[in-house]
């Protein structure tokens, strides 16, 4: 087990600058993503707002949709769901660092010959990981998201229906499709995050732009999760909000989403993943250099 010490025991440069002289912490960790989910959480969670909607309604266009939320509820409309997301984005910040500090330092430390700390396969792992803890923590917290902008009533509703007829089971209702797009979303966010800036460091061989470095590194992030996660994401959001749909096999799911909404219904809410992913992805990015660089000091 990592050991937990107190922040005052801790270098007072370890998360900002990543120079550590020894084991990476939890404690740190934690706080880093509850603060950095907080922090960007009002820019983020419209988008992840509109995203839904659309892919509520994937006939209708994205600038559609948020002038409809506008137009109906004002400003206002675009903190629909906070409540629910808002524990959901922390709870999941706040666990997912440590999962990938952790996961990284031993795997690195136990199996050095196929899982290098620079190389490709232990962030392939790493982002596995946060896929196993996506789907059996943060997944029902997405399920209350779901249902808030589906139904448009109250949570005691919800929690009503949970209780007295699908039980708490239901609450993990789309658990393969998340585990395999959290799969894709975390492996592809890995893999192309650790290629593309090993590319980049021979030009900047002393790293002196991480910003840039991490933005550029953030555009084919974003491009490769709308190419192929978005439309399994698509899938997973149409599941939590059609129970019919949850009792269906994923190939039928497919099927039965395809002759509805068309080949182009797959990518509803593209442009707001396009800039939620540029923004999450290069502050991301960042920080996993600092947890990389604190991990294998």
């Amino acid at each position: 087990m990592p050991i937990i010490v107190s922040q005052k025991n801790l270098p007072k440069k370890s998360i900002m600058t990543g120079k550590v002289t020894h084991e990476n912490h939890l404690l740190p960790l934690i706080w880093m993503g509850a603060i950095r989910s907080t922090t960007a959480f009002p820019f983020e969670h419209p988008l992840e707002l509109v995203k839904l909607t659309c892919q509520a309604t994937p006939t209708t266009p994205t600038f559609q949709v948020v002038k409809n939320i506008f137009k109906n509820e004002g400003m206002l409309g675009f903190s629909k769901t906070i409540l629910t997301n808002f524990p959901r984005r922390v709870l999941k910040e706040a666990v997912r660092w440590p999962v990938i500090g952790y996961t990284h330092q031993q795997i690195t430390k136990l199996f050095p010959n196929t899982f290098p700390a620079e190389g490709t396969a232990s962030k392939l792992f790493t982002g596995a990981s946060v896929a196993l803890f996506d789907s059996a923590i943060i997944l029902p917290l997405e399920q209350l998201m779901a249902f808030k902008v589906k139904e448009r009533k109250k949570y005691p509703d919800f929690f009503k229906n949970k209780l007295s007829t699908d039980r708490a089971p239901s609450l993990y209702r789309g658990l393969k499709i998340n585990l395999i797009r959290q799969s894709v979303l975390w492996c592809t966010l890995m893999g192309i995050n650790n290629e593309c800036k090993k590319c980049f460091d021979l030009l900047d061989s002393e790293k002196a732009h991480p910003f840039l470095r991490q933005g550029i590194t953030s555009i084919f992030i974003s491009l490769g999760l709308i190419s192929w996660c978005l439309p399994i994401d698509f899938i997973k959001t149409r599941i939590q909000m059609d129970k019919s749909l949850s009792c269906s096999k994923l190939t039928s799911v497919t099927k039965t989403l395809l002759r509805q909404h068309g080949f182009k219904g797959f990518y509803a809410g593209a442009l707001p993943v396009f800039i939620h992913t540029i923004f999450h992805a290069t502050i991301i990015g960042y920080f996993l250099d600092k947890i990389y660089t604190s991990s294998n000091s």
